[in-house]
């Protein structure tokens, strides 16, 4: 439960990184999106290192767990590398920018979402038990609760161009029109 927990600081605390870098401005609040990500990592490696002592993994965990770091490497790719990563998570936010729209941001308006449903999912799959499960679901639901924050109360203060990204791509869901501009875009 201690993990479960860990994990739903960590989203709290992006939660008020963004809302901090939008409306309160304050040093403080600056580190709370790293704060947030040294929450979740080791949530999620002691989830991990719970369920093995637990013997919970399968005969198909090494292709569950090869899923999950495909998911993990696309996560930290769309978080760090397809952005600016100093710009958009330093928490300093005095003009407002164009938000990006290539590249997997040509996919859906937050593709982080997919890829860390597909994360958890992978881990459940190749360590099966009521922790693995408990926090993909959790975890997945508080990044949707976060996401709709985002997209409604932060990103349209953040960014100047957000009302028309939001009409050309979608929400959460990729189209296939979405797909093929975000292959595109990585050609």
């Amino acid at each position: 439960m201690v993990y479960i927990i860990l994990g739903t600081a960590a989203f709290v605390c992006y939660i008020f990184f963004d809302l901090n870098t939008v409306y309160f401005r304050t040093k403080g609040g600056r580190c709370l999106f790293w704060l947030g990500c040294l929450l979740l990592v080791p949530a999620t490696a002691g989830i991990i290192i719970r369920q093995l002592r637990e013997g919970a993994a399968h005969a198909l965990s090494p292709l569950w767990c090869l899923a999950s770091l495909i998911m993990l490497g696309l996560l930290i790719y769309t978080l760090f590398f397809a952005l600016p990563a100093a710009e958009a998570y330093s928490g300093e936010s005095d003009i407002r920018r164009p938000v990006c729209r290539s590249g997997m941001y040509a996919l859906c308006r937050h593709p982080g979402v997919l890829w860390l449903g597909g994360l958890y999912a992978g881990l459940f799959l190749a360590l099966p038990g009521w922790l693995s499960a408990a926090a993909g679901i959790v975890f997945f639901i508080l990044d949707v609760v976060y996401v709709v924050i985002q997209d409604s109360v932060i990103f349209p203060q953040q960014f100047s161009d957000y009302g028309d990204y939001r009409k050309t791509t979608p929400f959460l869901i990729p189209t296939a029109a979405s797909l093929r501009r975000c292959l595109s875009h990585l050609k």
